[in-house]
């Protein structure tokens, strides 16, 4: 199983800061374990070679287009159109791909006062049987569910 984490913490100090800092803190030990038994995890920020844009945005839609759960992270006052592409990529190419989302900032950046996200975003989250959450752990708790489901539907 590959899992493809999209967000926008790198792009500056205090992002990458809290990328290595907190999330990796909350979610490492998961990942590690998930490497482990043999999941793969693309994080661009740490796995992306490409020397030029053309490249770096093609290695990023391959590993995209090749990962079985997405998992998105933006943070901030507006949520990052990268993450927002990939979310729309990712639902495009295939619906069945589970999309999880974490934005923990609680400033308003929805249109509908039923979405926490952009409607269309919020949309493709769900539609995939993914979901929005707040919080590192709900994160945690939801991937390793799917994971957990997805391999004793497998084993049957």
């Amino acid at each position: 199983m590959k899992i493809y984490i999209a967000n926008d913490l790198g792009f500056n100090t205090v992002g990458a800061f809290w990328l290595r800092m907190y999330f990796d803190r909350k979610l490492e030990e998961m990942f590690l374990r998930l490497r482990i038994e043999k999941y793969e995890i693309f994080e661009p920020f740490d796995d992306n070679k490409g020397d030029t844009w053309e490249s770096i945005a093609d290695n990023n839609e391959t590993a995209l287009f090749e990962s079985d759960v997405f998992v998105g992270i933006s943070e901030g006052q507006s949520f990052d159109s990268g993450v927002a592409a990939e979310i729309g990529m990712s639902y495009v190419q295939n619906p069945h791909r589970p999309i999880f989302v974490m934005r923990s900032d609680g400033r308003a950046i929805n249109d509908h006062p039923e979405t926490s996200l952009n409607l269309q975003v919020q949309n493709c989250v769900c539609k995939t049987g993914g979901s929005v959450v707040d919080r590192t752990d709900d994160l945690i708790d939801k991937i390793e569910r799917y994971i957990r489901e997805k391999k004793e539907s497998e084993q049957e």
